[in-house]
Parts: C-alpha cells; structure tokens; sequence
C-alpha cells in the first residue's frame, strides 16, 4: 500500500546572513572612509593650493596697508613649488610695494596706507591727489653737489653714474642716523628726520625744542651728515673721479664737494601733481630756510651750516662741537638768526670707513645725555678727524672775534678772526673760511659799521 510520505528539511542561514551584514557593514564603513579621505584630500589640496595662497596675499595687503614703509620679507624655501603661481603673485606683490616705498618715500606712506583702506568702487580710479596735507614737525636737510654745471658738461651721459655714486654715499648714511630721503633733485637732495607724530598730534606753534625727542633728532642729523662728508673724501667710487684729469677746475684738481644746510621746524606733509604725475613731499618756508643754509655754506667756506633753532635743538655734548659764525637776517625768516658749524677739514687721509652695522648699532645706542668721557665726539675717529685743526684755542680766539664784530667793534674783530685765519694758514690748513668771510664784510665798510647797525640784527645773508 501506498502511503503519503512528505520531507520538511531545514537550512539555517543565520550564517550567511550574518556575512552578508558584516560585508555589508564594512562595504559601508569603507565607502564612508574613503568618503572621508578623499573629502580631507580635497579640502587640504584646496586650503594649500587656494586658500592659503589666497589668505597670505591678503595678509601681505593688510600689512602693506597698515605701514606700507615697513619692509615685506617672504619666507619661502628654496625647494618650495608647490605654490609656485601664488608665489609669483605674492612675490610681485612684493616688489610693488618696494618700489612704492622707494618711489614715494615716507612723506608717501600715508598716501599709499590711505588708497589700500580705501573703500572705492575697483572701477574707479584712484584719486592720489584728493588727500589733504598733515603738519609734522622734522628737521630738514638739503645738500648740493658743487660745480654741478661743470660735471654735466664735462661727463656727459656719465652724469649719471656719478650722481648714483654720491647719492648712495648721502642715503647710506642718512639712513643709518635715522634719516630719510625725500628727494632727488639732480645735484641736490632733500633729506628729512621727522618728529613721532604722537609728539606732536598735528598742532601748530609748538616750541620744537622742548620736546624730548629733538635732542636725539638734531644730533643724529647732524652727525650723518658730518658722516657723508667723511665718506665723500675716502669712498672708493667717489675717490675715483679725483683722477681725471678733464674734470679740473681752474688747473686745479677736481674734488667732489657738497654743501649742507639743516633745519628744524613744521612741514606740510603730502602729495603735489595730478593724476597724471604726483610726488609726496613736504611744503614749508622750513625746507627753504634748510636751502638757504646750504646755498649760504659756500660763501662761509664751510660744508655745513646750521641754523639757531636747530642749533638750540642738539645736546649739550654735541653743542660744544659747534661754532657761532654769524647773525644774518634771512628771507623767509621775520627775525634774524644765528648760524653755527661743524667744523670739517675735508683735505687730509680720513680713517677706514667702519662696517654699516656697526655704524647703525652705533646710532641706534646713541643717548644724548650720555655724559661719560667716551661718548661719541670723543671717540668717533671720524668726527675727531674732521675737527682735529679747530682747537680750542682757536675756538676762543673766533669767539671774541664775532662778539666784538656784532657789538660792532670791527677793528677788534678784524685782530681776532684775522689771528685765526693766519694760524690755520701757517699751519697748513689754508685759512679759515667763516673768520675770511667776516673780514671781507668789514674790510669793504673800512671795518666801520654801517649807520644803524644793530647787534641783534645782524646783516642781511646776501646768498639767496
């Protein structure tokens, strides 16, 4: 017989299942990984290639905005290409801004701060020249090369490289006593040491010589500038031109030489042109007071004249390395002045010029209070050089000398200043300009004064 017969068969597949989960979970994870990794990959490629690049430039701008005076320093490897295109940016970013600094100067660097915060549609241009000027206090200094018309006819396209060849001698050493260069004008240049802002706060009729920084200010002015004199007469390139024959003068063999004139008072500080041409620069009768003095240095016979204000201005120590020379009534001035020196023999074997940085770590300690016997005027062989035929007996003997010609006694002044000028004769050193200067004035007057004449006038300086 037959009989109904089934089969129920049971496979567990918990197993599998339980594989397929866990592949499925690690499929997962490894999606979600690789997800991540390349997300990571992609947002990193994206900050260094892009963003970084982008946010460093926009540093650089900020910084340039915020003092656009201050030196931009790229820190880049030299195995570094990764960003090489944004470096080329960053690097012509740059040199933008170097040539601007140089370009325009500090008198320029509110100019330059002042467009890079402007907040002006990109489509319209910038308006340079729409800034009003700010008033700072400085002192000012001008130089001139001598026989100028000279030189041009005689180098020709030369020109050029000589003028070069001072102008680094006078901004090297302007630079490193604090200064700055506000203008090349051919044979001339327009050097500037401003007063901190903050001393000042932009007020008018501030009496300058009250102020504590002017005694730091005055005397590293003039000490750079005493500097340039020394580097004029040992400087390699400037030397040279001493050796060509078609440059002489008058059968006498050529010498570059240059007057200085310094001065302390307010300037207008800004931009001069249009938008076609600007320069940053400073308007003030100060900075032509400033040019008067060096123009008046050739008929005193001297390489440097200093004003009264400036003059009240310096330290006591660098006060005693000064001499009175006249008081002259000058234009542009409602009251007459005195002007003082420096005295500076230019015609002798000067030291060996010291290394730049140790020149600035000089000037960045100097202290014009110091009081020891080891200060500067008594150990700088290039300030004791310059002076050393100026002694103090003779400092005595020219100091009577103008005292009696301004209370006008010229007779007694004539004894004095000649005496002067005949020691320095027999002892080598040609004469002495100032005390020469003084005497022609009287001797043309048969060493009378004039009808009038007032001690604390002076005379009218007749050199512009």
């Amino acid at each position: 017989a037959l009989y109904n017969v089934s089969t129920l068969a049971i496979f567990s597949v918990k197993t599998q299942r339980q594989e397929d989960a866990l592949y499925n979970v690690l499929t997962t994870v490894f999606v979600a990984i690789m997800l991540l990794l390349g997300a990571h990959t992609f947002s990193s490629d994206a900050d260094k290639l892009v963003l970084e690049p982008i946010q460093s430039m926009m540093d650089l701008v900020e910084k340039v905005a915020e003092d656009p005076s201050r030196e931009i320093v790229l820190d880049y490897s030299e195995d570094d290409n990764v960003n090489y295109e944004t470096q080329l940016i960053e690097s012509a970013i740059q040199k933008i801004t170097s040539l601007l600094r140089v370009g325009f100067g500090v008198a320029g660097s509110e100019i330059i701060k002042e467009n890079l915060n402007s907040s002006n549609d990109s489509d319209q241009p910038l308006d340079l020249v729409d800034s009003p000027g700010k008033l700072i206090y400085a002192a000012f200094g001008f130089c001139d090369i001598h026989e100028f018309d000279h030189l041009t006819d005689k180098l020709e396209v030369q020109i050029m490289d000589f003028v070069n060849d001072v102008a680094t001698v006078v901004h090297e050493q302007v630079h490193t006593w604090a200064g700055q260069c506000n203008k090349n004008l051919g044979n001339s240049f327009l050097m500037t040491w401003r007063v901190p802002y903050a001393a000042t706060g932009g007020q008018s009729n501030i009496d300058v010589t009250r102020l504590s920084a002017m005694r730091t200010i005055a005397d590293k002015a003039m000490i750079g500038y005493v500097k340039v004199v020394a580097d004029l007469n040992r400087d390699e390139k400037v030397m040279g031109y001493r050796k060509r024959q078609d440059l002489n003068l008058d059968g006498k063999p050529f010498k570059v030489h240059m007057g200085f004139g310094l001065h302390i008072g307010w300037g207008i500080e800004g931009p001069v042109g249009s938008l076609q041409k600007v320069d940053a620069t400073y308007l003030s009768p100060h900075v032509n007071m400033a040019a008067r003095l060096e123009t008046a240095s050739r008929q005193y016979g001297v390489p440097l004249l200093m004003s009264e204000i400036f003059f009240r201005c310096l330290s006591t120590k660098a006060k005693e390395q000064c001499r009175k020379l006249d008081r002259v009534s000058v234009k542009g001035s409602v009251q007459s002045i005195d002007i003082y020196t420096f005295d500076a023999y230019q015609d002798q074997q000067l030291p060996v010029r010291r290394a730049t940085k140790d020149e600035e770590v000089k000037s960045n300690e100097y202290d014009p209070d110091y009081e020891g016997e080891d200060d500067i005027f008594n150990t700088d062989q290039d300030l004791i050089a310059l002076k050393r035929h100026f002694t103090p007996e003779l400092s005595e003997l020219h100091t009577k000398g103008v005292g009696s010609y301004l209370r006008g006694n010229w007779q007694e002044a004539n004894k004095y200043l000649q005496a002067v000028d005949d020691k320095l004769r027999e002892t080598g050193y040609g004469g002495d300009g100032p005390s020469q200067t003084l005497i022609r004035y009287m001797g043309k007057r048969n060493f009378t004064p004039d009808e009038g004449w007032d001690e604390k006038k002076g005379r009218a300086l007749t050199s512009k």
